[in-house]
């Protein structure tokens, strides 16, 4: 079953081998304050999980430094965007603002599947 038609599942967020949240209709933010909520997962004063994004199927707006402050400021312990090479740049540029904020940044060259029914 292929979500990505639907415009959900673009991102998520996972800590501790467990997917917390996926994102929905409701947006990234909304996702990602989801997660925050999920506080018996947290380690105490430590960060802890990752946003993951897929760059072929962004939610829409999507920035990738905007992503990092948001999931800076949610606790999180750094973030991963896939997709293919040509959609990775704007993630690779947005490496100053994960230094800035303290979180690991990845990006993945990936072929994903195509978006259809």
């Amino acid at each position: 079953l292929c979500l990505a038609p639907f415009r959900t599942g673009a991102a998520n967020v996972v800590a501790r081998g467990y997917l917390l949240a996926f994102e929905s209709v409701e947006g990234t933010s909304a996702m990602l304050e989801r997660a925050r909520r999920q506080r018996q997962w947290g380690l105490r004063g430590r960060r802890c999980g990752v946003l993951t994004v897929r760059l072929d199927a962004p939610p829409p707006g999507a920035d990738p430094g905007a992503l990092l402050r948001q999931a800076a400021g949610k606790g999180l312990a750094g973030a991963v965007f896939l997709g293919p090479a040509s959609h990775l740049a704007a993630a690779e540029d947005a490496g100053g603002v994960a230094d800035q904020a303290g979180l690991f940044l990845a990006t993945v060259v990936a072929s994903l599947p195509a978006s259809g029914p």
